[in-house]
């Protein structure tokens, strides 16, 4: 069914808000707020996760992986969910093993997948 730019104008003039979803009500939460402990360094600084990834990571998570590839999204990931002094933990630790980077890297991946949820149809 096409479009017309009469229908897109009315819609535009009188929209209906019914079932909108309003982003900016007051009293909304970061997810960001609620942090669980991913890893300790080796000064004991200890590094934590959000719970629940913001959908946002997510979002950017999945254009950069369509457009730089999975390496340089999960950089990404990994920078916005522990931080960028998190990351330079990792990157400066010497003693860092593949097995504790992989570790890591199995937490962040599905917090990232589990950003959003898609509908039922």
């Amino acid at each position: 069914m096409a479009t017309n730019k009469a229908t897109l104008r009315k819609a535009a003039e009188s929209p209906d808000l019914t079932g909108v979803l309003d982003l900016s009500a007051d009293g909304r939460q970061s997810l960001d707020d609620d942090r669980e402990l991913l890893f300790t360094g080796p000064d004991g600084t200890r590094y934590t996760i959000p719970a629940q990834c913001p959908p946002g990571v997510s979002l950017e998570y999945l254009r950069l992986t369509g457009i730089a590839g999975e390496q340089t999204a999960l950089i990404y990931a990994m920078q916005r969910l522990i931080g960028i002094a998190g990351y330079q933990a990792l990157v400066a630790d010497d003693t860092l093993t593949a097995t504790e980077l992989g570790r890591i890297i199995s937490v962040v991946i599905p917090k990232v997948i589990s950003g959003f949820t898609l509908p039922k149809v």
